[in-house]
């Protein structure tokens, strides 16, 4: 083996996507020491999706002034490169370190923030990972940080959360009109949720979020409200629109408001990187994430991984913390084998001290396996 690409998705919780590069260079380099080993960071929508685009291309990281999902000031970073910005809503408003987590009061302005920030800067595009939220409201907050006016019955101006969106009676737009002219905006989406109903954003996600069962049922007829008067203002309905519930809604918001789209994450990264470009003489590509299941080739990190590689005829390896019993029917081509890193029966709040040297253990064994297998064809 003379050239490898090791281009995986973080193992939430336990190793980031840099972290499973170091390592398996590290392992690599012990059995194959004459290996050229390529390391691309990865991620495909949630936490980190900007630093996988920061770490790969040129440009400037910006730190501007903003809130997180609770309405408290924080300082939120995003990656201009080509006058093209890319940011993640979990920079402002991830689940994991919401203070509050209360789907009715969480906010998505700070994330709005941002993107004003990019706009006034000069960005024409603007790339953003929509994984990991801890709103609710339909991304009327942001929506709001971006100029939109929402008032109520008493014609007082408000910005919307979760618990709120039903109050709304009117919607000024002119402002964000203004703002967007000429500006192209993509949500990175790995999910494919409408916005309402049992499979909708509240229904299967507030809960997450800090809402109970019944919650989750008040938060989906504000939602309907909300999607009622966005219509009366004479968008088009994009309510079952694949990905519509992504963050709260906020992919909802990007479909109308915002007239921009919504791709699948990893397919969004790959153009980016110009990933296609860079598989010549490579042997093998080595991908993975946290868990192979039933979702994993349905547009995540190895399923976009696969597709590219199956185009140039390069095997794949996947390498993942664990894997449902029915991966097996995911082994054909170009995928050869799965192998897990896990290496007994270990509750997952008890694995992270193990977890880099699993997965060293697991990049040893595999590169001396096919290591054994060009022996043999010698």
């Amino acid at each position: 083996m003379k050239k490898c690409i090791i281009i995986s998705d973080s193992f939430k919780g336990t190793l980031s996507t840099f972290e499973i590069i170091n390592l398996f260079k590290e392992g690599t380099k012990e059995i194959f020491p004459e290996c050229e080993v390529v390391g691309f960071p990865i991620a495909d929508g949630g936490e980190g999706t900007m630093e996988a685009f920061a770490s790969s291309l040129v440009g400037e990281k910006i730190t501007i002034d903003s809130v997180d999902s609770n309405n408290s000031p924080i300082k939120a970073t995003y990656f201009i490169s080509n006058n093209v910005a890319y940011m993640d809503v979990a920079t402002c408003i991830y689940l994991v370190s919401t203070k509050i987590k209360n789907p009715f009061i969480t906010t998505s302005y700070g994330v709005g923030l941002m993107i004003k920030d990019a706009i006034i800067k000069g960005c024409k595009k603007i790339i953003i990972g929509l994984g990991g939220s801890s709103t609710n409201d339909g991304g009327a907050g942001l929506l709001s940080a971006l100029g939109v006016k929402f008032f109520n019955e008493e014609n007082k101006e408000f910005v919307p959360t979760g618990r709120t969106l039903d109050q709304i009676i009117s919607i000024n737009t002119s402002e964000l009109d203004r703002l967007i002219n000429n500006v192209e905006i993509i949500g990175m989406c790995d999910v494919s949720n409408p916005l309402l109903f049992e499979n909708g954003a509240s229904r299967i996600y507030a809960k997450q979020k800090g809402a109970t069962e019944e919650e989750t049922f008040i938060l989906d007829k504000k939602m309907s409200a909300y999607h009622n008067i966005i219509l009366k203002q004479g968008y088009k309905d994009y309510s079952s629109f694949n990905g519509a519930g992504a963050a709260g809604g906020i992919g909802y918001s990007i479909i109308t408001l915002l007239h921009g789209k919504l791709e699948k994450g990893i397919k969004v990264l790959l153009e980016a990187l110009n990933f296609e470009n860079k598989l010549k003489d490579v042997d093998v590509i080595f991908t993975g994430e946290g868990n192979i299941d039933s979702q994993t080739l349905n547009g995540k990190v190895v399923d976009g991984i696969r597709e590219v590689a199956s185009l140039h005829k390069i095997p794949v390896v996947v390498i993942a913390g664990g894997a449902d019993l029915n991966t097996e029917e995911m082994i054909k081509d170009p995928i050869k084998a799965i192998v897990t890193t896990t290496r007994k029966p270990m509750e997952f709040s008890k694995l992270k001290p193990y977890s880099k040297e699993f997965y060293l253990s697991t990049i040893r064994n595999t590169l001396r396996l096919i290591k054994l297998g060009m022996e043999i064809n010698k």
